[in-house]
Parts: structure tokens; sequence; C-alpha cells
């Protein structure tokens, strides 16, 4: 039976790469260290939780993490979406004014 692509880890709490928390590809079978089999391991890089359900590459902490994260970046993109909005016509309708000023502060800077 061929195992889901992954990150798998050792479960052996005794074992020196569970203490140094390695993560192995699919294609290891067992501990190089131990000889036990591996469990399926959370894809995050700081977590080693061994998760139940092989079809899910993340534990249901880096899970969350992850999709407040996500629900932070889509918030932040969308307020900096309306004030692009807002600032665009006041540009475009000033554009010569503002050409004006950046040539003076160019001529500024080149003394």
């Amino acid at each position: 039976m061929k195992r889901k692509k992954g990150r798998y880890g050792c479960p052996n709490l005794d074992c020196p790469s569970f203490k140094h928390q390695k993560k192995y590809k699919d294609n290891v079978e067992s501990c190089p260290e131990c000889g036990s089999g591996l469990a399926h391991v959370c894809r995050s890089k700081s977590c080693y939780t061994v998760v139940e359900d092989p079809f899910e590459p993340m534990c249901l902490t880096c899970k969350a993490k992850h999709a407040d994260k996500k629900d932070m970046r889509k918030k932040i993109i969308g307020a900096a979406g309306i004030g692009a909005a807002v600032a665009a016509p006041a540009v475009v309708k000033n554009r010569g004014v503002i050409k004006e000023a950046a040539k003076t502060v160019i001529g500024l800077i080149r003394k």
C-alpha cells in the first residue's frame, strides 16, 4: 500500500530524531535512528504534532493559525485597496501639480 505524500516523523519519545524534530519524506518507511515506523506529522515547520487523518496536511492548531493569517492578509489588502481607490482620482485630477512638485524636489536634491 502506497502512503500519501507528506511529512513523516518518528513517534518514539526516546529517539534522537524525535528530540530534534526531524521530518522525513514519504519514501522513508522507518526511522533511520531507531528503526520504528514513522507517523504522519504536521507540515508546519515549527510543529511536530502527529496528525491522525492522513489526508490532512496540518494539525488543527496550525490550520487555525494559517486561516487567521490568511484572513488578516485579506483584511490588510482590502484596506489598502480602498485607500488606493480613494486616492487615485485625486492623483489623476492633480497630476500636473504633483509633477511640478516632484521636479522641484528633484532639483533641490541635486543641489
